[in-house]
């Protein structure tokens, strides 16, 4: 299914000073074409009032803690892929920095398999 490989962007602004230890992701969709009425919901943490679903978020463990300041910025990108062996497994590339005052102060990726 080629819906299942995709890159996608994102770009956090740090509220607080503290460690980071893992990333969170959810999706929102919407069903509408060939539909009598649109179907959209989110598994996000906001605006579960509407419907919830058996989908969930899904939290990516980082392999160490980033010490993250007030005003930070964790940006990068996330590649998911079929994995290459398992056929309802997942594999998901993150690949991530830490700016502050816009200059990097931290780089990193790594590799997770979501089954």
């Amino acid at each position: 299914v080629k819906d299942l490989e995709f890159v996608g962007e994102f770009q956090l602004e740090v509220t607080r000073s503290a460690k980071l230890d893992a990333l969170l992701t959810y999706f929102d969709i919407e069903f509408a074409g060939g539909c009598d009425r649109p179907v959209k919901f989110t598994t996000g943490p906001k605006d579960q009032l509407e419907q919830q679903t058996h989908w969930k978020q899904t939290s990516f463990y980082l392999d160490e803690e980033l010490e993250v300041q007030l005003g930070d910025v964790v940006g990068g990108e996330l590649h998911c892929k079929k994995h290459a062996r398992n056929p309802r497994a997942l594999e998901v590339l993150i690949k991530w920095e830490v700016r502050r005052g816009g200059d990097r102060v931290r780089s990193k990726y790594q590799t997770f398999v979501v089954e």
